[in-house]
């Protein structure tokens, strides 16, 4: 059921492209400007809102509750109200891999418009110092907001976070490694729409010329 997870995986590869570099580029340095994606309505990548009432149509594929399909109502969606129904597809393998697809069937106010789905995935489950239990070193948020744009967020403990976003500003990745913040590259709508960043290629390209 997840759709373009080739897509999501786009930020995880030119994030680490772009870090192995970084410290030998002569133009990447702290970011001191604002947070990095100015625009983003999102504090986390990934559909919001609290539940509301006990999910409906609940399919199990896999034993011991592993994997489910269910139909959820949410409200409170952040940041306004409104209320949205999503179809999700759980899985949760314990200490092994878990990842939540929502997609949105119904909205009203201010939630998420029809067709926007979010993608978590967390796996590579190991002790962490100075917190109980094991935590995923590594797990990747996808979002598609209809409307307004996509994002990426690739989290990987003590090294740090990338974050890729596409929206009505343009195509922004930021990368927090070991507490320092990097812009790896920002490309405004204005000459997106121009092409300076059209396809996968000429986006590498971007990249390359900043090292």
């Amino acid at each position: 059921m997840r759709r373009y997870r080739g897509i999501a995986f786009l930020g995880i590869a030119l994030g680490a492209a772009a870090g192995a570099g970084l410290g030998s580029s002569p133009v990447a340095a702290a970011d001191p400007g604002p947070t990095p994606i100015e625009v983003w309505p999102q504090d986390f990548f990934a559909l919001d809102g609290a539940a509301d009432g006990s999910p409906t149509n609940v399919v199990n594929y896999l034993p011991d509750g592993w994997g489910t399909t269910e139909d959820q109502d949410f409200t409170s969606y952040f940041p306004g109200s409104g209320e949205y129904s999503a179809q999700l597809n759980l899985l949760d393998i314990p200490n092994t891999v878990t990842n939540t697809y929502q997609d949105v069937l119904t909205s009203s106010g201010d939630a998420p418009e029809v067709g926007s789905y979010s993608d978590s995935y967390s796996t590579f489950y190991a002790p962490f110092p100075s917190i109980s239990g094991d935590v995923p070193y590594f797990t990747n948020n996808y979002i598609d907001l209809q409307g307004f744009g996509t994002g990426d967020e690739t989290i990987i403990p003590i090294l740090g976070v990338n974050q890729l976003v596409s929206d009505s500003a343009g195509i922004e990745d930021v990368a927090t490694i070991l507490g320092q913040q990097y812009t790896l590259f920002d490309i405004p709508a204005a000459d997106a729409a121009a092409g300076a960043a059209t396809d996968l290629s000429s986006l590498l390209s971007e990249l390359g010329s900043s090292f």
